[in-house]
């Protein structure tokens, strides 16, 4: 995984959140694979929200947790939004049979954006050259953030 951008807790807050999803979202592919990686309450579907913002919706984003997968409609206006962004949300995901139930590689292979929470539920069949979004709860209740791009090649253990 290589670093792309790394944004400080001092930098972001709920009050510059949108300004770093608009800098988030101008890193992001139209159609791939997004592993939002944070602990519990760290805002990974507040930043999914702000994406959408950015990307013309006015809908509401709410976290899948319960439905495991929302989909939505990107303007088509906004120059580079995905035509189709999927949240998926695996924290209640415990075996790889509910994997397939939720037919994760077909949503892959859909020309959509998938931005996925709790990623690690999914690691055997998520892509080589996905990206990754750290998130981090630091000590002043700000956040971090990192961004990363995986090199195309899945790692041997």
């Amino acid at each position: 995984m290589g670093l792309i951008r790394k944004w400080s807790a001092e930098s972001v807050d709920l009050v510059s959140l949108p300004a770093m999803a608009s800098e988030l979202a101008a890193f992001l592919p139209a159609r791939g694979a997004v592993a939002l990686q944070g602990p519990m309450g760290a805002g990974k579907t507040t930043v999914v929200a702000a994406l959408c913002k950015v990307w013309g919706m006015s809908e509401p984003v709410s976290s899948p947790t319960f439905s495991l997968v929302q989909s939505y409609l990107p303007s088509s206006e906004v120059s580079g939004a995905p035509r189709k962004i999927y949240h998926l949300d695996l924290y209640r995901i415990e075996s790889e049979s509910e994997l397939i139930d939720l037919d994760l590689e077909s949503l892959m292979d859909e020309d959509a954006l998938l931005l996925i929470e709790w990623p690690e539920r999914a690691a055997d069949i998520f892509p080589a050259d996905g990206w990754l979004l750290r998130i981090g709860i630091e000590q002043s209740d700000g956040r971090s953030f990192e961004l990363l791009r995986a090199s195309g090649e899945k790692d041997q253990a």
